[in-house]
């Protein structure tokens, strides 16, 4: 749950302080920022070791000591923010050492005008944009001056909805006048995503219709093409043949027309995936194993489709077949 009081720098930590007390509240903190669409920037060019002035673009982050925490944004150097402290430290992704060039970042500086910031610590890179973007450099830092102020509550596991009427009253009780705003997270996180999940809706819907359309479409046509070849398949069975060698040759001739199909299907599959996967920076790999299996697939449907039809054709009598044809 995330709350928006309208209050002071002063009061936000006092509000925070009486959420944590309610029973069901497991952990709160302070944030300015909501892990998802994050869109307050600065751009640097001082750090050590930056000879060349290049400028680098950070994701600003405003943060208590409680805010990584209580997100799960892991530590992967250094140390966390203190309780008490609010000086000139500052916490770092994986991406942002990676493009200042940072061997062993912890106690370098990174400079803001004459406001010199220390590395204090270095996190794990976490996603706050669309999966559709890279992980950009974030700079997370600690000060008492709040430009949005954000209380962040985690509940423990249970009914949830007795926590939050009581950390609304509390959050109305200290912002008289205000309206309460509050939202969670996880939802907020699935609507973020609602695009690609209609996306996958449409493609599971269209995938089943197009599997039942093409199944008809090869029942149909083994269908009539057996029964152009009945008169065929008669005199072959007149002269002996088994209903296995009717079937390898029936098979022969559809087998043509499924490689055909295949070869043409498969490979622009693979092409129109790997560019939709192409959009996302980060993405699952794409192995030749899945078009092989479903060139697999495709045959045995195929083949039992046909035998399903040749052993209907050939379990009539020669002689009543020749006759009527």
């Amino acid at each position: 749950m995330v709350v928006s009081p309208r209050t002071s720098n002063e009061k936000i930590e006092a509000i925070a302080d009486q959420i944590e007390t309610v029973p069901g509240v497991r952990k709160v903190a302070l944030g300015g920022n909501v892990p998802v669409n994050m869109g307050n920037f600065n751009t640097f060019t001082k750090w050590d070791g930056n000879v060349s002035q290049k400028p680098l673009m950070f994701n600003m982050v405003q943060a208590d000591d409680r805010y990584l925490d209580l997100l799960n944004i892991k530590l992967v150097k250094g140390s966390y923010f203190n309780r008490t402290s609010f000086g000139t430290e500052v916490i770092v992704n994986e991406t942002a050492v990676k493009k200042m060039g940072m061997e062993d970042p912890i106690g370098k500086s990174i400079w803001s005008g004459d406001t010199r910031w220390t590395i204090k610590g270095v996190v794990r890179d976490f996603y706050f944009h669309k999966l559709n973007d890279e992980v950009g450099p974030v700079f997370i830092y600690k000060s008492k001056n709040w430009w949005m102020k954000r209380i962040f509550v985690e509940f423990e596991p249970g009914n949830h909805f007795r926590v939050v009427d009581k950390v609304v009253d509390i959050v109305k009780k200290e912002t008289p006048g205000f309206p309460v705003k509050y939202m969670f997270l996880d939802e907020e996180v699935n609507k973020y995503y609602d695009d690609e999940r209609r996306l996958n809706s449409l493609i599971n819907a269209a995938t089943i219709l197009s599997i039942v359309i093409s199944c008809i479409g090869l029942f149909s046509l083994t269908a009539f093409t057996i029964r152009k070849r009945r008169k065929e398949i008669g005199v072959r069975k007149a002269y002996g043949a088994t209903i296995a060698s009717v079937l390898i040759m029936l098979q022969k001739d559809f087998g043509k027309l499924i490689i055909i199909a295949s070869a043409i299907a498969l490979p622009a599959g693979y092409y129109i995936i790997r560019l939709w996967l192409n959009s996302y920076p980060y993405h699952v790999g794409l192995s030749v194993s899945y078009f092989i299996v479903s060139f697999l697939i495709i045959t045995l449907i195929a083949t039992l489709t046909l035998i399903f039809n040749t052993l209907r054709a050939a379990s009539l009598n020669p002689a009543d077949t020749l006759r009527n044809e």
